[in-house]
């Protein structure tokens, strides 16, 4: 089953579209998709429509609509048989389940339908995406050891490609972990790298993780004036580029965001706020490398 030139054209655009991360030009390209491919009776047009449909979905924590523009798109993909698109569908399930609704063992479950077709299709990239979520899962399971192998190789298939922001993603979601390890020393180094490979690609989704990541080190470190400054640095980044906070983080991210107040009387939390929403990314960077480990 081939796509219609028309689809096959839209289709090409709804990807290039999610490689620069335009998800507002994805979702207005999934609707065009959507109404062409209803009209004609083209399933694979269709249901590659509501894929990119739940990814723009998803991407802008519109976790309903993303989550059945999903299933569509998976029971479109297994009435025609199209293993690659169930496998990705699934993926995109499972995401929503993570880092929107929260839900661990529904995605470990469909984690666990999708990964051996995924290893299968030889996509180094987006086998290194599913390792990475994985990972993830194993931080909520509490499962750490097991959640930096899955960064390891995630991280060696990213550089393989030569994703170096997702490779910045990764070391993030590292440092993460050694953190709620209490290996402070390897959390730092791990930034340390990070900052290299986010800079050589600055997609701000995976800048704005970086320095999220920075805010739980300072916080946990008890460096609370700078952990005041890379959260307003960060909340004012987020808003600018319009890159909201995965829900995925919140678990270990709004305790650290709760004990801030406490630390500061009258108007010097928001003095700090307002000194990290002036900084830029080589301002913010400057910070943090005052950040050591005890």
């Amino acid at each position: 089953m081939t796509l219609s030139p028309e689809a096959e054209r839209l289709r090409k655009s709804a990807v290039s579209a999610q490689e620069a991360y335009d998800y507002l030009t994805l979702a207005r390209i999934a609707k065009e998709m959507v109404e062409l491919c209803e009209g004609n009776g083209d399933k694979l047009g269709l249901a590659w429509a509501y894929y990119f449909a739940g990814a723009s979905g998803y991407q802008r924590n519109d976790g309903a609509n993303s989550a059945r523009a999903y299933r569509r798109a998976r029971d479109l993909f297994t009435e025609i048989g199209n293993d690659e698109g169930l496998a990705r569908s699934l993926l995109g399930l499972a995401a929503v389940a993570i880092d929107v609704n929260l839900d661990v063992a529904q995605a470990r479950h469909l984690y666990d339908q999708a990964l051996p077709t995924v290893r299968k299709m030889g996509d180094k990239r987006r086998l290194a995406i599913v390792l990475g979520n994985l990972g993830e899962i194993c931080r909520m399971e509490g499962d750490l050891t097991r959640a930096l192998a899955y960064v390891d190789e995630s991280i060696g298939l990213f550089a393989e490609v030569g994703d170096r922001a997702s490779v910045g993603w990764q070391l993030a979601n590292a440092a993460q972990y050694h953190l709620q390890q209490r290996d402070y020393a390897a959390a730092i180094a791990s930034m340390r790298a990070g900052y290299a490979e986010v800079q050589r690609d600055p997609i701000p989704r995976w800048v704005a993780w970086h320095y999220d990541t920075w805010f739980l080190i300072a916080a946990a470190l008890e460096q609370w004036e700078i952990a005041a400054r890379v959260l307003g640095f960060v909340n004012r980044y987020r808003d600018d580029h319009s890159a909201p906070r995965n829900q995925g983080i919140l678990p270990w991210f709004s305790g650290p965001v709760e004990q801030i107040s406490a630390h500061f009387e009258g108007d010097r939390l928001h003095e700090l706020f307002a000194e990290g929403e002036a900084l830029d990314v080589e301002g913010a960077e400057r910070l943090v490398s005052g950040i050591v480990a005890p």
